[in-house]
């Protein structure tokens, strides 16, 4: 019987898939819903309804270095799934551009659910210890943001990760600004068929966040070097008992409103687990109304579960970890079975808020350019020093203490890359062929 099962799966698992990939694009609750994103103000808008648009993502990376949006049965299996626990935006940390994601961008699109994918990749991403900015590093930006500009559902771009996470490596934020510049030219000289967006993922670190975060969307001087949104990295709500006031949120919230951010906002990462079940309570709170006008959502982290214990889906394991890719016993790919509690709680907690929102017409923002963050003690940025061009390294700090680094002088690099390395048919039709590929 098993044997019969493996010879039919061969056959029918494919057919079934090709079944799957039709309910996806057939469940018709998505009119509009994936036209392109517009920014007005510090707000996302659907371009064609005009209706604001609040972020519930997921972080969605199956495994280190490898592209998750090249499988269409893949696509179709994990959409279906996101679909029934309220997704409507993925993060991507690591793609191939010379792949074709044809199929599962549509499979995401027709879903509703939009991507915003990381530009570096682990060779190419600037490093705050030795940060400088070369033509490789532009050209593979490039080629990852040619290979989904095009895309109607692709939202916007992470010029880095993380890239500052501590004092010492705050000179880097110069690079990064430079970054912004280049591709944003990249952008213009391309001439998209919609507007795609930069944006900057910052470490929650409290020595450098709110400088990061005031620097990278203020006006430097240069055209264009500033970030079209911002996102965080917070797992600050991390005990059932914590709320808006004692976990971090209320002074996370302060800093965009007293720098009067002018550019969305989100939780580019989210879900403490250090307390499991995680129960996602922050939820009401990032589209409450302490938060809401601030910020437009939350991604949480992250899709598969695995070791660190963050994920919301399982594939099952491994028959042998010791031929599996990362030598761990994870599967990365197959039926998505929910983790419980913690899938039904954060489907829950995303079915009970409504944040309040405002039509795109109705809406004038308030908010003029961020102000740079002037130099001092714990911030010892120059607003006003030139920015880096392609084949500029950062000058070495000099003495065993360090500091953030007051200058952007540099001096040359030839234009490699290779040292750089950075810390890293309706619902139920579709679950009815999901399990029934489960079963071949």
């Amino acid at each position: 019987m098993v044997g019969l099962r493996s010879k039919l799966g061969r056959y029918v698992r494919p057919a079934l898939a090709a079944l799957l990939v039709a309910s996806v694009a057939n469940i018709g609750t998505v009119d509009a819903a994936a036209a392109p994103l517009t920014i007005k103000g510090n707000k996302f808008f659907n371009s064609q309804t005009g209706a604001q648009f609040f972020i519930k993502g997921v972080a969605y990376q199956l495994q280190a270095k490898t592209d998750p949006l090249v499988d269409k049965a893949q696509c179709a299996l994990d959409a279906a799934l996101m679909q029934q626990l309220g997704v409507n935006t993925i993060r991507v940390y690591q793609v191939d551009p010379t792949a074709n994601h044809d199929d599962c961008m549509k499979i995401f699109g027709d879903a509703g659910i939009y991507l915003f994918v990381d530009l570096a990749n682990y060779e190419t991403g600037i490093n705050e210890d030795n940060p400088y900015w070369s033509q490789t590093q532009l050209s593979s930006f490039a080629a990852v943001l040619d290979a989904f500009a095009n895309y109607d559902n692709t939202v916007g771009f992470w010029i880095g990760n993380e890239v500052i996470t501590k004092a010492s490596g705050a000179r880097a934020v110069y690079f990064v600004a430079a970054a912004v510049a280049d591709i944003k030219t990249h952008i213009k000289d391309k001439k998209y068929g919609h507007q795609v967006y930069i944006g900057y993922a910052n470490t929650d670190n409290a020595d450098t966040r709110p400088f990061v975060q005031n620097y990278l969307a203020c006006n430097h001087g240069t055209a264009d070097s500033s970030i079209d949104f911002y996102g965080v990295n917070a797992y600050e709500w991390c005990l059932p008992t914590d709320t808006f006031e004692t976990s971090g949120y209320q002074r996370l919230t302060g800093y965009l409103s007293d720098a009067k951010y002018d550019i969305p906002a989100f939780l580019s990462e989210d879900g403490c687990n250090t307390s499991p079940p995680r129960l996602f309570q922050d939820m009401s709170a990032v589209y409450g109304p302490d938060m809401s006008d601030w910020w437009s959502g939350s991604i949480v982290y992250e899709w598969i579960n695995e070791a660190n214990k963050f994920g919301l889906v399982t594939y099952g394991n491994v028959s042998n970890p010791a031929t599996a890719v990362g030598g761990d016993p994870y599967a990365r790919s197959g039926t998505p079975t929910p983790v419980s509690p913690d899938f039904n709680n954060l489907k829950t907690a995303w079915a009970s808020v409504s944040p309040t929102s405002l039509a795109m017409t109705a809406y004038t923002p308030t908010n003029t350019n961020v102000n740079c963050p002037v130099s001092a003690s714990a911030w010892t940025i120059d607003p006003s020093a030139t920015l880096p061009t392609i084949g500029d390294v950062a000058t070495p700090i000099s003495g065993t203490n360090g500091g953030s680094g007051g200058s952007a002088t540099t001096t040359s690099k030839p234009n490699s890359a290779s040292s750089v390395k950075i810390s890293i048919v309706p619902i139920a039709i579709a679950m009815t062929i999901t399990m029934l590929m489960s079963i071949f």
